[in-house]
């Protein structure tokens, strides 16, 4: 729910939100990043408080802000309330991912981890899978979807408050946090490959359901369709731990990252046909998990000793790069038209690929 719709819904409903309130592709690009800016700072206070707080306490305050945040939207009172409420709904999902991190770490037994991870990270796809046909039944009043929303929200953080562990760990007994262990032999590539990424992959979640909506003589309907192929297909991103078993954790990550930037760079090219619009949305999608929980399984690699740090560390990175993205490659789109800022980020995930083979080699998984 954090995710799949309290972030990556925004996306969804960019061409309504166009339509509606009159605003540009600069400053609906300057809205995504705020909501990237909130889970930012929101990763950053997870990160340190997750061992000392608990994982349940935080995962309940990040359900509850996503249901907030979606509930505001819903409101209708204007391009401000949406605004802020698509900021709000935003920072949940950086309160929730650190913790649960740290959960999966300190209560699923060793064998089981990889899977864990895998599957907790795959938990997007399966929100914007959801997210489509919502938005497909609401049609006009797309402002009943966030009321939608936000009730499945509630409930799903309910479920968490009974079923995450409130484990802590006690300050003596980490490893300090510091200079030192940010310096640990593998991280700069790491923080590297998750800037690049989060660069590479804000364009596609802000401006994919647009720009395909636009090629469709403005049909909000087509954009949605996008999207709900994008989710469907990360499902499969959640087998993550099977590739790396096989394959390896380096190889994973690069040949995923390529294709992300493959299905990235198609959509432009292919978004007037149909067949090009899927291509792109099962590439995209289902690379998309398969990548976000790769650098997770490398993140548990670097900083097993200290999980909720380490996953703090790569998201807020990862953040920053989206933050940016929205509003830089938004305004490139502004300025020369959308294909010229998807190619961009065609590019950029590109280089992060390059990064990606710095990763550990070694299999990993069931």
């Amino acid at each position: 729910m954090t995710y799949g719709l309290g972030r990556y819904a925004y996306g969804l409903f960019v061409p309504e939100i166009r339509a509606d309130y009159g605003l540009g592709t600069t400053v609906l690009g300057i809205i995504a990043s705020g909501s990237y800016g909130a889970y930012l700072g929101a990763t950053a206070l997870s990160a340190g408080l997750a061992e000392r707080l608990g994982a349940r306490r935080l995962v309940v305050a990040g359900g509850l802000a996503t249901a907030a945040g979606m509930a505001l939207v819903a409101a209708g009172s204007g391009v401000a309330a949406a605004a802020v409420g698509v900021i709000v709904a935003g920072s949940g999902s950086g309160l929730v991912w650190p913790a649960l991190s740290d959960a999966v770490q300190r209560n699923i037994p060793d064998g089981a981890r990889v899977r864990a991870l895998a599957l907790v990270n795959s938990g997007t796809s399966y929100a914007v899978a959801l997210a489509g046909p919502v938005a497909l039944a609401a049609g006009d009043r797309w402002r009943a979807a966030w009321v939608v929303f936000a009730g499945i929200s509630l409930t799903v953080t309910a479920w968490c408050a009974a079923a995450v562990p409130p484990t802590r760990t006690h300050p003596e007994a980490l490893p300090p946090f510091g200079r030192a262990l940010f310096a640990r032999e593998g991280a700069a590539a790491l923080l590297a490959f998750a800037l690049a990424s989060g660069l590479g992959t804000a364009m596609y979640w802000t401006f994919a359901a647009d720009l395909v909506a636009d090629r469709h003589g403005g049909s909000a309907t087509a954009g949605q369709v996008l999207m709900t192929v994008v989710g469907v297909a990360g499902i499969a991103g959640g087998a993550v731990g099977s590739f790396t078993a096989r394959f390896g954790l380096a190889r994973t990550l690069v040949a995923g990252t390529l294709a992300n930037a493959l299905g990235t760079a198609l959509l432009p090219a292919a978004a007037g046909a149909w067949a090009g619009v899927a291509a792109s949305a099962v590439l995209f999608g289902a690379t998309f998990i398969l990548v976000a929980g790769g650098a997770a399984l490398w993140t548990v690699a670097i900083f097993g000793d200290r999980p909720a740090a380490g996953i703090g560390a790569l998201t807020v990175v990862f953040t920053v790069g989206s933050m940016v993205g929205p509003a830089a490659l938004g305004a490139v789109g502004g300025a020369f038209g959308l294909p010229v800022a998807f190619g961009a980020s065609a590019a950029v995930l590109t280089a992060a690929a390059l990064v990606a083979a710095r990763a550990p080699r070694a299999k990993m998984g069931p």
